[in-house]
């Protein structure tokens, strides 16, 4: 059967039928093409979520290698903190000592 036949023994039963079978043809191929239209959005929206995604994933990379420097950079810095304290404390000791030899010598003398 033809569409064109179809169509003439819609409008021999009843014009009203004709006029809505019209209507849901052309409802059907409007809605046709939006279901292409959102096939093509859900595509591309498919594409920027993955390209985000990747983003995200290169940008997780980053901070994790930067966390890891910036832990080993405290580390370092603790480090070089605890020798900067050990030496101090060294010499601190090395002058009490000169020091109390030096006053232990002036007493000797004036003594």
């Amino acid at each position: 059967m033809d569409l064109t036949t179809i169509g003439n023994d819609l409008l021999k039963f009843s014009p009203l039928a004709f006029v809505l079978a019209v209507a849901v043809y052309v409802l059907w191929k409007k809605l046709e093409v939006k279901d292409t239209d959102l096939k093509d959005t859900m595509k591309a929206h498919d594409a920027d979520r993955k390209e985000t995604q990747e983003k995200l994933t290169q940008v997780l990379a980053q901070n994790s290698a930067s966390h890891v420097q910036l832990s080993e950079s405290v580390n370092n810095l603790t480090k070089a903190t605890n020798e900067s304290r050990s030496e101090i404390g060294g010499r601190l000791s090395a002058l009490e000592s000169q020091t109390k030899l030096n006053r232990s010598v002036r007493k000797q003398a004036i003594g």
